[in-house]
């Protein structure tokens, strides 16, 4: 990541004096615990090590802050509300203990960073390069990492809720002992990931016995044709047909290649916008099932590398 600008040195004396003076800088607080307040931005500067005394166990809110480069900077223990960090670069922060509500950090440079620890409410990341950090003990809900690397990062022991990784990289993380409610994982790099002893995360056997129908041990699913895609020239579309594809088996991914089908639950929901494609009732053998891939966000639908058409039926429009 490229994070250019022209910054100066900035200490907590600094800070006070520019943000008093400034003509864009509309409110400044300094009593009780409300130690940083404004409506505006801080730009363009550099906070050193000595000015983690502005940032420690202080409550700060309303801020943006821009192409800053905070050095060393202690964040453990504070307060953030409404918070906005865009192209900042951030050498070995600390946000031990912190909070942070509505609070965004996007294009941002933070490896090494720690937040082990901290709670996080309606938080983003966006476009940021995180990596080597710990997240440990951390309580999330309604985070979202998107576009972001957090490669080598630690979540041992953490809670989600509502959050979800989109479009990031997760490889080599650890996510041991953590506990997800409803994760959203979207065309994400998991290689080399740990979520051993972790609860919460979509199980392919439960999800397959709980939402799907079974005759003789087959597995029964639903196919639409040519919905979204051309059909295969190589594919017989009769009874007892039995067709492949080749399928991509990253669960991150919603749609990718193989053949899609859902349970019939699906087939009525969705029906409206069929037209008049062809629906069949299809079996999945036993010895076909390694073919399965369920996505980490799926609710009916899966994608397989076999099926075999039982028959053609009418929409079930009635479910």
């Amino acid at each position: 990541m490229n994070l250019t600008g022209i910054r100066k040195p900035a200490n907590l004396s600094d800070v006070k004096n520019i943000i008093n003076k400034a003509k864009n800088l509309s409110l400044y607080v300094l009593r009780g615990n409300i130690d940083l307040e404004t409506t505006e931005s801080i730009k363009d500067l550099v906070f050193g090590r000595e000015a983690s005394d502005l940032f420690n166990g202080k409550i700060i809110k309303r801020i943006s802050f821009r192409n800053c480069l905070f050095d060393n900077i202690n964040f453990g223990h504070s307060n953030f509300k409404s918070v906005e960090f865009e192209k900042c670069y951030f050498k070995y922060a600390n946000f031990l203990c912190s909070v942070l509500k509505d609070t965004s950090f996007c294009s941002c440079e933070m490896n090494y960073s720690k937040f082990s620890g901290s709670k996080m409410d309606s938080v983003i990341f966006l476009n940021n390069e995180i990596t080597c950090s710990n997240f440990e003990d951390l309580n999330a809900h309604r985070v979202k990492f998107m576009s972001t690397d957090l490669t080598d990062s630690s979540f041992k022991h953490s809670e989600f809720e509502d959050s979800g990784f989109i479009n990031s990289i997760l490889r080599s993380c650890c996510f041991s002992h953590s506990k997800f409610n409803n994760l959203k994982i979207g065309s994400t790099d998991l290689r080399g990931i740990d979520f051993s002893s972790s609860v919460g995360l979509l199980n392919p056997i439960d999800f397959l016995k709980e939402n799907f129908e079974w005759e003789n041990n087959c597995l029964i699913v639903y196919k639409v044709f040519g919905v979204n895609y051309d059909i295969n020239p190589n594919w017989i579309i009769e009874e007892g047909s039995i067709i492949s594809e080749e399928v991509n088996y990253d669960r991150t991914l919603d749609c990718a290649c193989g053949i899609s089908v859902g349970n019939i639950k699906l087939i009525s929901i969705m029906s409206f916008s069929y037209g008049n494609k062809q629906v069949w009732k299809c079996r999945i053998l036993p010895e076909w099932l390694p073919g399965v891939v369920v996505p980490y966000n799926s609710i009916c639908q899966v994608r397989s590398s076999k099926i075999q058409l039982i028959e053609k039926i009418p929409y079930p429009r009635s479910l």
